[in-house]
């Protein structure tokens, strides 16, 4: 009985694989990624990638337009453009003893008499144990320097540079960082403004803690300084247009210094908190005494009183200069994000710190008395104050700010302007706002660009060298100017004239990574490229593993037969 089922069976078996059926199943696709190799050194993170996704993703090598993701890999911003309907990731990777200026962080204009603060973001591979000098020239003349030796084979270096600008503006500095033939160079462009930096000292009842902050103000012609103080019960005594705390124009001004604080209403903190937080404003609170309760608490930090036995020097960051003080504020809550520039002798606690506010800042000054040694050391007190306030002023943005980038670039390539209305919409909703932007009297076409009250559009930089001014009007009103260099030497932060690679990434949905970051890379591949769902023809007896119930079957016919005595 048995052997005539083995025997069908396997007769059975041998008729389909002859027959070979087909059916339709689902079946998940391996999605193809493209893969841009710039250069044979890189070809390392290609392969990589192709061993730990190739399991799942089917790898093309070179642009592939139908492809849902790109990855390119190289040094620079690829020279001809890569033709994609989808995203495209980036990998940065640096030669093996390799050194580049990441960026430079440098403010548009700065007024006359001004140092400017250079800020200069440098990276470097391979190179542990080895000092890189960083020089800032201008017309051949060394301007400002600094060392630093690398700890490790990749590392990050934020070098701090003051340079005292001559000649006429804009003023052009080359930063060159480390020597021949491995030296890193980029140029950067500073104009000057003409406008004095706004300030509004707002007291809500005399304090000499705000009153000598605003006297250091008033005796530098950098300062345009307006003055409110509530001197008693309905009684002000003002300098300037400004009539109230709350009023439309204080938007006009960049920094609000304020004293008296546990006199401050309710609206009071209302204005101020909107100036900081919506108008990018810096706002600068003056306390004279430790303040537990009233609206103000809720832009203070907690702190804890702490009174010196004699008047100490206090630590401060450069370039400002140091302080004296007896009587100190330690704020206990300091914010990751926040900067601390005055610290305490010996333990380093913090007393001066600027904290971000929505899109602008507050200081806290923790110094009580530091106003009673103003006349200490040649006038530091005055020095340190104009030189923080002009810092957080020049950080501002003005009521209608205008970005050009780059602000030094070479005849004939793009710009971009970006034009913002600080208050003001940009859209259907709310109030109106008409914005015009012109180069060299050309008009340039904007387009909202998503924030609020802000426009861009790109234009070509004309061919002729020199300083060309690009101009944004609003309302047909206000307006404000700002220049770009045009230079057929120009070098840009990143290592050469094009952007980065990592801008292809932020213009076309993707993420960017350093070589030693692919494990971000292939989790963000994962979880945006899923393999899809698709119907496919399958033939299920061409498998071999039907090989093995053939053969059991006619083997175990044959051996009941010879059990059998059957032939």
């Amino acid at each position: 009985m048995i052997s005539p089922i083995l025997r069908a069976i396997a007769v059975a078996v041998a008729l389909a694989a002859f027959v070979d059926p087909a059916c339709t199943v689902a079946a998940r696709a391996r999605p193809r990624i493209a893969l841009v190799v710039q250069a044979d050194g890189d070809i390392e993170v290609g392969s990589r990638l192709g061993r730990d996704l190739g399991h799942d993703y089917e790898f093309v090598n070179g642009p592939d337009a139908d492809a849902p993701l790109t990855i390119v890999v190289g040094q620079a911003y690829p020279a001809t453009p890569i033709a994609t309907l989808g995203q495209i990731s980036t990998v940065s990777v640096m030669s093996d003893r390799a050194i580049r200026i990441v960026a430079i962080d440098a403010p548009r204009a700065i007024p006359a008499g001004t140092a400017l603060h250079l800020v200069v973001d440098v990276e470097a591979n391979g190179r542990a144990g080895v000092a890189s000098e960083l020089t800032v020239r201008a017309a051949g003349v060394e301007f400002g320097r600094a060392v630093h030796t690398w700890l490790a084979n990749r590392e990050r270096w934020r070098a701090a540079v003051d340079v005292v600008p001559v000649g006429r503006p804009p003023f052009v500095f080359r930063v060159a960082v480390g020597a021949a033939p491995e030296m890193a160079i980029a140029d950067v462009a500073v104009d000057r403004t003409v406008e004095r930096l706004r300030v509004l000292s707002y007291e809500a009842r005399p304090s000499w803690a705000s009153t000598f902050v605003r006297r250091a103000l008033e005796g530098d012609s950098r300062f345009d300084v307006t003055t409110i103080t509530n001197a008693s019960r309905g009684i002000a005594v003002r300098s300037g247009p400004l009539a109230r705390l709350d009023a439309p124009q204080l938007d006009g001004y960049s920094v609000v210094l304020v004293g008296g604080l546990e006199r401050l209403s309710a609206s009071d903190v209302r204005a101020i908190d909107r100036f900081a937080s919506e108008r990018g404003g810096a706002v600068v609170l003056l306390p004279d005494a430790r303040i537990d309760s009233g609206p103000v608490r809720a832009l203070l930090p907690v702190v804890s009183e702490t009174l010196l036995e004699s008047r100490a020097t206090l630590l401060t960051e450069a370039p400002a200069t140091s302080v004296d003080a007896s009587e100190l504020l330690i704020p206990h809550d300091v914010s990751p994000g926040a900067s601390v520039i005055v610290r305490t002798p010996g333990a380093g606690e913090p007393i001066v710190v600027v904290s971000p506010h929505g899109a602008g800042a507050v200081l806290f000054s923790g110094a009580l008395d530091a106003w009673r040694y103003r006349a200490a050391r040649d006038a530091a007190f005055d020095r340190f104050w104009r030189s923080i306030v002009a810092g957080l002023a020049l950080a501002v943005p003005p009521p209608i700010a205008l970005d050009v980038a780059p602000s030094l670039t070479r005849p004939g390539e793009h710009a971009r302007v970006r034009v913002r209305a600080v208050g003001r919409t940009s859209g259907a909703t709310g109030e109106s706002v008409a914005i015009l932007a012109a180069i060299d009297g050309r008009a340039i076409r904007l387009w909202p660009d998503g924030a609020r009250g802000a426009f861009a559009g790109t234009f070509t930089v004309p061919a002729e060298p020199g300083v060309h001014r690009v101009s944004a009007t609003l309302d047909g009103e206000r307006s404000v100017t700002a220049p770009i260099v045009v230079r057929g030497d120009a070098i840009r932060a990143g290592g050469a004239v094009v952007p980065e690679l990592s801008m292809l990434a932020a213009t076309h949905g993707g993420i960017a990574v350093r070589a030693d970051e692919l494990d971000r890379l292939e989790r963000h591949v994962r979880q945006t490229v899923e393999p899809p769902l698709e119907s496919r023809a399958a033939h299920p007896m061409r498998s071999p593993w039907w090989m093995l119930p053939f053969a059991a079957c006619l083997g175990g016919e044959w051996w009941i037969r010879r059990r059998r005595g059957a032939r």
